[in-house]
């Protein structure tokens, strides 16, 4: 059944959460939690100490990314765009070197690292994600109000708002899919640790939406996605 609107799901009182897009999810081993626990730590130490006037864009810090000085590379994290993967499988190799970093200060020798997904899948992870992990939601309830959509939280504003900062010729877009690690790992020459990589094991709860209200929704989205040469594809 199509769904389309919903609500916080859990009365956690983790504040940090709401900083934390990265941030895996709990059936996960003992060993995989501290690298992720000791990742995310870092990843907020920076946020609380040299992110804390960045725009707020629902819980995520406008410019929150990790950078490769080796590579002279920058990764974007947008939640919900393999954000996860991406951080602990960076964080934790053995053979490149990743640091916080916030891509709002401009580095005209950068190429910045952006994944995009499509809408309507990118919608649905998320709706999976609060309605089976106990994930707690940001802000208040997302609302439709006449085709117009009201949201405060950061795994369902558009891809666009994350990357709206960034100098377009400096951008390396790839397409999420499954491989989309591998094909980084191909494209720079890097070692990523992709045992830490995040299975998203919650529950399908939902697996249909109104898709061509997602489509208008997320119009912007899919206008870049149309307007873009991925290097995976």
């Amino acid at each position: 059944m199509p769904f389309g609107v919903i609500g916080n799901t859990s009365d956690f009182d983790s504040e940090k959460s709401r900083f934390e897009p990265w941030k895996g999810i709990h059936s996960i081993s003992i060993s995989m939690f501290n690298i992720r626990k000791s990742q995310s730590d870092i990843l907020r130490a920076f946020i609380e100490t040299e992110m804390s006037d960045s725009e707020n864009l629902g819980g995520h810090p406008n410019g929150v990314s990790l950078i490769n000085r080796q590579k002279n590379i920058c990764a974007v994290l947008i939640p919900k765009n393999a954000s996860t993967s991406l951080t602990t499988s960076a964080s934790s190799s053995n053979a490149d070197k990743w640091v916080p970093f916030n891509f709002l200060n401009k580095d005209d020798s950068l190429r910045y690292i952006v994944i995009l997904r499509d809408p309507v899948k990118r919608f649905i992870s998320a709706l999976n994600m609060f309605l089976t992990t106990g994930k707690v939601l940001y802000g208040d309830l997302p609302l439709v109000v006449r085709g117009s959509f009201y949201n405060s939280d950061c795994h369902f504003l558009p891809q666009t708002k994350f990357i709206k900062d960034l100098p377009r010729d400096q951008i390396d877009f790839f397409f999420y899919k499954k491989t989309v690690l591998e094909d980084i790992e191909k494209h720079y020459g890097l070692k990523l640790n992709q045992s830490c990589k995040n299975e998203n094991i919650g529950n399908k709860l939902v697996t249909e939406v109104d898709n061509e209200l997602i489509k208008k929704l997320y119009s912007e989205d899919y206008e870049l996605i149309n307007s873009v040469n991925f290097i995976n594809i």
